[in-house]
C-alpha cells in the first residue's frame, strides 16, 4: 500500500469550472492556502497544456478549467507529495452514456464507430498515469468530435 493511496481520482468534464481543494495531507502550511494553490498549478503546467486545461486560485479555490478534450492526465502534489505524480485528472465528455459503463474510452470508440467516424486517441508517453486502470499513458479525444458523432446517432433515431 502507497503512502499516498488516499488522494482520489480527480473527475470533471468538459466546458466546466470545476472547483477542486487540495487534500489537508498534501498543503504544506495550512496558513498559505494560496501558495500551496500556486505551487499545484506549478507542478501540473505541463499535464494541464497536454489537455488544454486552464487552472487558477482564487479566494482560496483551485479552478480546474476544461475546454473541448477528454482524457486522463497524472496529477502532482505539493509538500509533502515531493512533486511526484499522486493521482490522475480526468476528464470525460460532458454528454454521454449515463452513467451505464464506467469505461468512457470505450464508450466514444463505440460511438465513433457505430457513426463510421474514426477518432484516434493521442498519448504522450512522458506523462504516466498513477490510477486510471487499463490506460498506460494520457489519452485524449477531440470532445467535440464525439459530440457531433452523438448528434448523428440521435439523428438517426437510434
Amino acid at each position: 500500500m502507497g503512502q499516498d493511496n488516499h488522494i482520489a481520482i480527480i473527475e470533471t468534464k468538459t466546458f466546466t469550472d470545476k472547483i477542486y481543494h487540495l487534500p489537508k495531507s498534501m498543503i504544506p502550511d495550512h496558513r498559505y492556502l494560496n501558495e500551496a494553490n500556486e505551487a499545484f498549478l506549478r507542478l501540473n503546467r505541463k499535464s494541464f497544456e497536454f489537455l488544454n486545461i486552464n487552472g487558477y486560485s482564487q479566494n482560496g479555490d483551485l479552478h480546474i478549467v476544461s475546454h473541448n478534450f477528454v482524457g486522463a492526465i497524472p496529477i502532482r502534489m505539493p509538500g509533502k507529495g515531493k512533486g511526484k505524480p499522486v493521482t490522475d485528472l480526468i476528464v470525460k465528455p460532458r454528454y454521454g452514456n449515463s452513467g451505464k459503463t464506467k469505461d468512457w474510452f470505450e464508450w466514444m470508440a463505440g460511438l465513433a464507430e457505430f457513426t463510421k467516424i474514426k477518432l484516434e486517441p493521442e498519448r504522450k508517453e512522458q506523462l504516466e498515469l498513477v490510477r486510471s486502470a487499463g490506460t498506460p499513458t494520457p489519452q485524449y479525444l477531440l470532445a467535440a468530435e464525439v459530440i457531433k458523432c452523438f448528434l448523428l446517432v440521435i439523428r438517426k433515431g437510434h
